[in-house]
């Protein structure tokens, strides 16, 4: 999984290959335009310099695929084998396979590093004097730089997102404000007869061919974030880029998401339950402390905790091959489902490191929600070293690498433990 900070390839112009002409100097003056464009644009200001440095297309593919960073987010090996357990992954593959998948066809021109945070982009090869392709990418990842400075991106570390839910959730609202900012510069160099605003599709089509679970949590962070930002408004969307909407008026909205972030993949889906008082839909949490006592009282030895939320709930309940569609990704339907849509809260614990099995609670809204997740990941994700428990009317505990008595035994300490769930720091029964 990807975790760095990356421009949105489809909504920049690429650049040809050509002369050699882009210098230090060049980037230094290209920067100090392109800032005071996203403050322009923003109405903020920067609280100081940012770092910045031209990459080879060696140094953009050591970073990315953690070469800088590789204690990035938890054991990259615990994660992997996760996904594998639950079918997400294919048993062999691995976060390389996933990047070299991903990067086989495309290298992002820019990354904002949060950790160093500095801004790094490819060395372009042309002779356009102009560089517009390359300010666009600028401007997109200084839009990075400056939410850094009023938020901290914290993508990981101790203050980092502790889940792959979590990890979605900030991405996404900071990748939907840097697509914003960097979508009313275009129309506005479009409208103002300076630049034709292009879209590069071509440089899409390697995703296209992608299984879409080594995708996440790209590009799904780049339509939702946006529309989560809008309030789930979508005629805002189109006000904000036909200019007849100060784009000003997402900084509120910004400030408050940016501080207070949203719970859970599914308040990003239905904006409604986070910014609808009367429709809030906080998530279920599980006593982490709890379970694992319970566990270990088993003989079980937690080695990684996750949750994967509604958007990789969805990816469970719908054909395994499926892949991006160019036209319908956009779309907050795409990354979601029925199956899905009750999600309530959910919890795995991967469990002895020797010899690895898992424990994932699915907590849901009703029994119906519950049963049609059940149905739909059984057909879609046909998995031998899976059994399930169900828990109440609303929640199932799927077990994997169990066998029956264990489960069982498990299962009684489950039921006799009534403060393992809690809402909103109440407790809560299935």
């Amino acid at each position: 999984m990807l975790i760095k900070t990356i421009c949105l390839f489809l909504l920049i112009p690429g650049w040809a290959l050509g002369q050699e002409t882009f210098t230090q100097e060049t980037f230094d003056k290209l920067t100090t335009e392109m800032q005071k464009k996203v403050e322009a644009l923003r109405g903020w200001k920067f609280k100081g310099p940012v770092k910045k440095e031209i990459y080879s297309e060696e140094q953009i593919k050591a970073f990315l695929s953690g070469g800088k960073n590789e204690k990035e987010f938890g054991p990259t090996a615990r994660r992997d084998a996760l996904r594998r357990m639950v079918g997400l992954n294919c048993e062999s593959e691995t976060k390389t396979d996933t990047f070299e998948k991903m990067m086989s066809e495309f290298l992002p021109p820019g990354v904002y590093d949060h950790q160093a945070h500095a801004l790094y982009v490819l060395k372009p090869k042309e002779d356009d004097k102009d560089f517009e392709g390359i300010k666009t990418v600028i401007l997109h990842e200084l839009v990075h730089a400056m939410d850094d400075q009023y938020f901290g991106l914290n993508l990981s570390g101790e203050k980092g997102p502790k889940t792959s839910d979590e990890l979605t959730v900030r991405l996404s609202i900071f990748e939907g404000a840097a697509i914003l900012l960097q979508e009313r510069y275009l129309m506005k160099k479009e409208a103002s007869g300076e630049q034709k605003a292009e879209r590069d599709m071509d440089a899409m089509k390697s995703f296209f061919k992608v299984p879409l679970h080594a995708l996440i949590p790209f590009p799904a962070c780049f339509p939702l974030g946006s529309r989560f930002l809008l309030k789930g408004d979508t005629m805002a969307r189109n006000m904000i880029l036909a200019h007849q909407k100060d784009p000003g008026s997402v900084g509120p909205a910004l400030k408050q998401a940016g501080t207070n972030l949203p719970r859970s993949t599914e308040q990003l889906l239905h904006p409604e339950k986070y910014w609808d008082n009367k429709k809030q839909d906080a998530p279920v949490d599980l006593n982490h402390e709890a379970v694992e006592k319970l566990l270990a009282e088993e003989g079980l030895e937690t080695c990684f905790k996750d949750t994967l939320g509604e958007i990789l709930m969805a990816l469970l309940t719908s054909p395994k091959e499926r892949k991006l569609s160019p036209m319908a990704f956009m779309l907050p339907d795409f990354w979601s489902n029925e199956a899905a849509a009750g999600w309530g809260g959910d919890g795995f614990f991967l469990l002895n490191p020797g010899n690895l099995c898992g424990i994932w609670f699915t907590l849901w809204d009703s029994k119906e929600d519950r049963d049609a997740f059940i149905e739909a990941y059984a057909l879609h994700r046909p998995l031998e070293t899976r059994t399930l428990s169900r828990l109440g009317d609303r929640a199932v505990v799927y077990f994997y690498g169990f066998d029956k008595t264990k489960q069982e035994a498990v299962m009684k300490r489950i039921r006799s433990s009534p403060l393992l769930f809690e809402r909103e720091g109440k407790p809560w029964s299935p």
